[in-house]
């Protein structure tokens, strides 16, 4: 799992090898590129060396998709994807973090990890929660499992922090110090709650038909909580919510209706 994330972040991260566009587009895409690459693996590290208020290197990061708006190929779907993973405190260093905190195992290692992924550069919870759907809905343009898969863990994240309420899970950029009293809290408070239900139906379903099906993640963790999940939900969006945030809670055994 740890060598897997580690490629899922060098390829979300990096976003080189572009081809052929039109001559507009083409132009625009390196604009974005160039703006992209040249932020920092560690941001917050960064910012921190160099003086800057928090949230400067973040934004920016999400600026970087500004010259691409328009544009849905899959180049330009890439650097959207990365810029608003990024933008919303989804750096190099965090997703080596989180798998670790999934490598250490637990009972709450998988909620963690999902909460590792969660957006929470901007302060307030609508901001990142308009960020993660701009983000899912650019890395499911890409058509590549690896960013599918991190679009949408980040979007279910996001959702349960939300579902949170107030400035969501706390500690959520230092995976080793997130409480999992919080993330029970936030998975108790996320269902019922129809948009984080749906957010996270579509999340599963969306990784499970791509990421999950691909060599990447046939033997995930995280993969075989979400099938296990989709089979025992019948098509209903609130079980297959329920079962697949308790199956991520570490309660395997309470999990199937």
């Amino acid at each position: 799992m740890k060598q897997k994330l580690i490629f899922l972040a060098v390829i979300c991260l990096s976003f080189n090898a572009l081809v052929g566009c039109e001559d507009e587009e083409l132009s625009a895409i390196a604009e974005a590129q160039s703006c992209l690459d040249s932020i920092p693996i560690d941001i917050d590290q960064t910012e921190d060396d160099k003086g800057l208020s928090r949230g400067t290197i973040w934004q920016k990061a999400v600026d970087c998709a500004d010259p691409i708006e328009k544009y849905d190929s899959q180049q330009a779907s890439i650097i959207k994807c990365g810029a608003y993973l990024t933008g919303g405190g989804i750096d190099t260093s965090r997703i080596l973090d989180a798998a670790q905190a999934l490598n250490d195992g637990g009972s709450n290692s998988e909620s963690i990890y999902l909460a590792a992924l969660t957006l929470n550069r901007p302060d307030e919870t609508e901001a990142n929660t308009t960020l993660a759907q701009q983000a899912q809905s650019a890395c499911n343009k890409t058509k590549l499992d690896a960013y599918i898969f991190l679009g949408n863990m980040a979007a279910t994240g996001t959702a349960l922090s939300a579902a949170f309420g107030g400035a969501g899970i706390p500690n959520l950029d230092d995976p080793s110090s997130i409480d999992p009293a919080d993330i029970d809290q936030a998975i108790n408070d996320c269902v019922g709650d129809s948009a984080c239900e749906e957010t996270i139906a579509e999340a599963a379903v969306e990784i499970a038909d791509t990421y999950c099906g691909s060599s990447a993640g046939q033997d995930d963790e995280v993969c075989s909580d979400i099938q296990d999940a989709i089979d025992s939900a019948g098509g209903d969006t609130s079980i297959l919510t329920e079962s697949l945030l308790c199956l991520l809670d570490g309660q395997p055994e309470n999990c199937v209706p």
